[in-house]
C-alpha cells in the first residue's frame, strides 16, 4: 500500500472491502475524508467513544436495544473494526473462527474489519463471536441469547 492508500482503522485490510469503496468510514463511496492513517486513528478512537457512551446512556435509561448492546460490548474498543490484534505490526490478524463457534455455519454478514461476525444460522444461540479470537477464547465469551419458541413457549 502507497503511504496514501491505508486500510481505514473500521474497514480494515480486507481486499474485496476497499473494491466495493470503503475507503473511510467518514466519507462516501470510494472517497476519503481523512488525511492520513494517524488522523483516521483518532478520528475512529473518538467515533468508538461516541458510539459507546451513546450505547450507555441508553442502557442506563433502561432501553433494551441498547441494555443487549451493553451486555455484548464490555468496551469501545470492541466497536467498529477497534481492537484488532496486530500480531505482525501491520493490523491484519490471522482469522481463527472462521464459523460460528457453537453451531458451525459461516457468517452471515462480517463487521468491523473482520473483528465481529454475525452467525448465519437462524436457530443458533451465537449472535455474533469475534473471528480472529481462538475457538477457546470464543466458546469462553460469546453471549449466548436464550431463543424462544415461534409459538410463543
Amino acid at each position: 500500500m502507497a503511504d496514501d492508500d491505508w486500510a481505514c482503522d473500521a474497514y480494515g485490510p480486507d481486499p474485496e472491502v476497499r473494491a466495493a469503496g470503503a475507503l473511510c468510514f467518514f466519507a462516501a463511496t470510494g472517497k476519503r475524508s481523512c488525511a492520513s492513517l494517524e488522523e483516521c486513528r483518532e478520528l475512529m478512537a473518538a467515533e468508538r467513544q461516541r458510539v459507546w457512551q451513546r450505547i450507555q446512556d441508553g442502557a442506563a435509561r433502561g432501553e433494551p436495544d441498547m441494555v443487549y448492546l451493553a451486555g455484548e460490548f464490555t468496551g469501545p474498543e470492541q466497536l467498529l473494526g477497534g481492537g484488532r490484534e496486530e500480531e505482525d505490526g501491520t493490523g491484519v490478524a490471522e482469522i481463527l473462527t472462521p464459523c460460528c463457534p457453537q453451531c458451525g455455519e459461516p457468517p452471515c454478514m462480517v463487521m468491523g474489519g473482520g473483528s465481529q461476525a454475525f452467525c448465519g444460522n437462524r436457530e443458533c444461540s451465537t449472535l455474533t463471536w469475534n473471528p480472529m479470537h481462538s475457538l477457546d477464547k470464543n466458546l469462553l465469551e460469546t453471549n449466548f441469547i436464550e431463543l424462544r419458541s415461534r409459538d410463543g413457549d
